[in-house]
């Protein structure tokens, strides 16, 4: 039988072939899934893939220091990509309103205001019908007191809460050219205001950001590995943004983050990524087996798992 049932007992004394344990081993895998933090986790400790040897003195709680922080990546990740997802939710349909004339109702569901095209008529139909089945959804508390006082217009901006990251994606890429200006624009001068320099970015940057933002926060949303997550398709964003990084991973996003955060925000995502980071280091290097943690030896150098985020060795100074 291919991947046959195991005990705990079994599991650790499998691990006791390839790598070191400790009589906490077994409880934590009582807790975590031995798939979950082996076959996920193991690939930076490998020296030989075939054999499945791994670096020497390499210990479980090695490849649990990857998994924790890997789980605390996702979390501080996903706070923050929420707070980009609720920005560009006002800002859209802050400016979608404005244009499309705040006098008459519910302007979001015609379809002339948008940008119509062959290669986007589908979309077109699939965002308005998605927008159609949040406006008249008495389940959703917000959108029940609306029907039940004869509203005669349930605005945009309440309407565009329910829509998932991705569909917010897919609404910005079929607005106007001039509904996505005011939102450069609008994204410039905050920028300006919060950092006293000038943001040169475009329309097609903030589509490319928000399509490769949905998908890291869906990554983190269904407990995905993260911090080498990397898309398979990823649209240009770094051409007009100044980022430095166009790899396709973590740290491509991290950079975009500060166009859009509040300074203040932005500071604080980058020193809890530090103190991640500076904990994972601590625990690459710590002797587990023995009791002066003091002694330290190097199994695995805290570059190497930047190396594999896309994070440059310096990238706190970037």
């Amino acid at each position: 039988m291919d991947k046959p049932f195991k005990t705990f007992s079994e599991q650790v004394k499998i691990l006791n072939t390839r790598m070191k344990t400790d009589e906490k081993t077994i409880y934590y895998l009582m807790r975590n899934n031995y798939y979950s933090i082996i076959n996920f986790y193991k690939d930076p400790f490998i020296v030989n893939r075939r054999k499945e040897i791994y670096r020497d003195g390499t210990h479980f709680n090695d490849l649990k220091s990857l998994y924790e922080f890997d789980r605390n990546l996702r979390t501080l990740f996903f706070n923050y990509l929420t707070q980009i997802e609720r920005f560009f939710k006002t800002m859209v349909a802050y400016h979608f309103s404005e244009y499309h004339d705040v006098n008459k109702v519910e302007t979001y569901l015609d379809e002339n205001n948008y940008f119509k095209r062959k290669k986007t008529r589908q979309t077109i139909t699939d965002i308005i019908t998605i927008l159609k089945n949040i406006k008249n959804n008495d389940k959703l508390p917000i959108i029940s007191h609306y029907h039940r006082t004869n509203k005669d217009n349930i605005p945009f901006w309440i309407v565009i809460h329910f829509l998932t990251f991705g569909e917010l994606s897919k609404l910005y890429s079929i607005l106007t050219n001039d509904v996505k200006n005011k939102v450069v624009a609008s994204c410039q001068e905050l920028f300006k205001t919060e950092y006293g320099a000038d943001l040169i970015i475009d329309k097609l940057f903030i589509g490319s950001f928000l399509k490769a933002c949905s998908r890291f926060r869906n990554a983190a949303g269904h407990n995905e590995r993260f911090y080498n997550y990397t898309l398979k398709e990823f649209l240009n964003i770094a051409n007009t943004s100044g980022i430095t990084n166009n790899n396709k991973k973590l740290f491509s996003i991290y950079e975009g983050l500060k166009f859009f955060l509040p300074k203040e925000e932005y500071e604080k995502l980058t020193d809890e990524l530090k103190k991640l980071i500076t904990s994972l280091e601590k625990n690459l290097n710590t002797d587990w087996e023995n009791k002066d943690k003091n002694k330290k030896y190097n199994v695995l150098s805290i570059n190497n798992i930047l190396e594999l985020m896309d994070f440059p060795s310096d990238w706190q100074n970037k």
